[in-house]
């Protein structure tokens, strides 16, 4: 597709304009007390929802400067993503892994058109940076949506619980945050009402499993690696990149899509390369490697990869081969590639 991609998505049809109104207007009464300088974006506070299952948890952003607004993460594999972004993992490699809500305060000439259009319906205007609202789901390798009426409603209370934990905080953080425990927001039902009650709970973050697709060799296929190549002293890597522009199927919703490569790493030599939608598997990629030890009828001695989804998906497959496999989120070399390569237009 050429050109920008135009802004597909629709606004939810059944979300009411009271419904947007005062979602919107809890995020401007949410700037305008400012309640960003009390609250870092390190701090993560969950809310359980009347309305739902999974509890979120959120995190408001400002206090640096930088963006402004309020974020919600969904489910503990939400605050699994929050924990990882705080300990230095690439945001852009687990940040999005999960559905994040954000609502965020941004410069006019960065509004959508949808949000701008449904601001002038609401009658409501502003001026100056860091002022006009704007909502959107953040899924990784998709573009971002609008919201549904369930995410209005589960950030209408976000907002409404994030303002009373800000004002919470003012004089007494320790007690909230410098603990063990996760701060939580909590209702209760009382007399037919719902009455939030301050929780802490003790919640083992890393024991929140992430599903990974795994791969193995069928035994004709293992026998035949085993016994047509030859172990050498040779490191390959798989990797994946992070696609910089969104492409679009038809009428579909645009997606990012996951760029894998195949290196032979003492050369830093492209072997191959395979583009393919964020959901797929990721047997393609594994092809390459197949095809690779079958044509060379060789056995690499050590596979790298920087993403964790690649390293669970060849790690059996590395056991039955005897492959060594070194995960290094931070692998010099090979975001060395993926820079040269985006620098060069050698994606396109």
């Amino acid at each position: 597709m050429e050109g920008e991609i135009p802004e597909f998505h629709r606004l939810d049809d059944s979300v009411t304009e009271r419904e947007w109104r005062r979602l919107i207007d809890l995020l401007i009464e949410f700037r305008d007390q400012k309640y960003w300088n009390y609250m870092s974006d390190n701090l993560v506070f969950g809310v359980e929802l009347p309305f739902a299952e999974k509890r979120v948890y959120s995190t408001v952003l400002g206090h640096f400067g930088m963006t402004y607004g309020i974020t919600a993460y969904k489910g503990e594999e939400g605050l699994l993503a929050i924990e990882s972004m705080k300990r230095g993992l690439e945001e852009s490699d687990i940040g999005f892994q999960y559905e994040t809500v954000a609502g965020l305060l941004m410069d006019r000439e960065e509004l959508g058109e949808v949000d701008y259009k449904l601001l002038s319906d609401l009658d409501l205007r502003f001026r100056g940076e860091n002022n006009w609202p704007s909502f959107r789901t953040h899924t990784r390798g998709y573009y971002p949506r609008h919201l549904t009426r369930d995410e209005v409603k589960m950030m209408t209370v976000v907002l409404e619980q994030a303002m009373i934990v800000a004002e919470k905080v003012k004089d007494n953080i320790e007690h909230y945050f410098e603990r063990e425990e996760y701060y939580l927001r909590v209702p209760e039902e009382k007399s037919g009402d719902i009455v939030w009650q301050d929780k802490f709970t003790e919640i083992d973050v890393y024991s929140q499993a992430r599903v990974f697709q795994t791969a193995k060799l069928r035994e004709p296929l293992l026998n035949k690696l085993k016994e047509q190549c030859e172990k050498r002293d040779i490191t390959l890597a798989l990797d994946r990149l992070n696609f910089p522009d969104p492409v679009q199927d038809e009428e579909e919703r645009p997606y990012y899509p996951d760029f894998y490569l195949l290196v032979e790493m003492q050369n830093e030599f492209i072997l191959d390369q395979v583009l393919q939608r964020p959901e797929e598997s990721l047997d393609a990629i594994l092809s390459s490697l197949i095809n690779f030890m079958k044509e060379e009828q060789v056995i690499p001695s050590r596979l790298v990869t920087r993403r964790e989804e690649v390293a669970n998906f060849i790690f059996e497959i590395c056991h039955q081969l005897d492959i060594e496999l070194e995960f290094e989120p931070n692998h010099r070399v090979l975001k060395n590639i993926e820079d040269e390569m985006l620098n060069f237009g050698e994606l396109f």
